[in-house]
């Protein structure tokens, strides 16, 4: 059986780690301007536009607003492209346009446990 030294091998540089944040800072920032604009518009059409706090997901925000997440989280990814390449934890500080929901009352998927 032989042995290998590992001591050499990395899989990234000491360089290409803050190269990389760099970059994903960059893309967050032209995001945010691009965010910016939609928002604007979104607000003169009567939208609601929520702004994050950091730290929280679609989901939360999704509670937050209607205290129900099925089709609702989805909804906030389609109305907002690009928020998911961000990762479950939102950045601070970025708009985040809320899709108009219907929510419906579906009684087929409760279960009675007493009446």
């Amino acid at each position: 059986m032989s042995t290998t030294d590992n001591s050499e091998i990395s899989t990234t540089s000491d360089v290409e780690l803050p190269e990389r944040q760099q970059e994903n800072e960059q893309q967050l920032q032209v995001w945010r301007e691009q965010q910016e604009k939609y928002a604007e518009q979104a607000r003169q059409q009567g939208k609601v536009v929520y702004r994050t706090s950091g730290g929280e997901t679609a989901d939360w925000i999704a509670w937050q607003l209607f205290k129900e997440t099925r089709f609702i989280t989805e909804s906030i990814y389609e109305e907002n492209p690009g928020l998911a390449n961000f990762g479950v934890y939102l950045p601070e500080n970025i708009p985040i346009i809320i899709p108009a929901v219907e929510l419906q009352e579906n009684n087929a998927d409760q279960v009675v446990l007493w009446q």
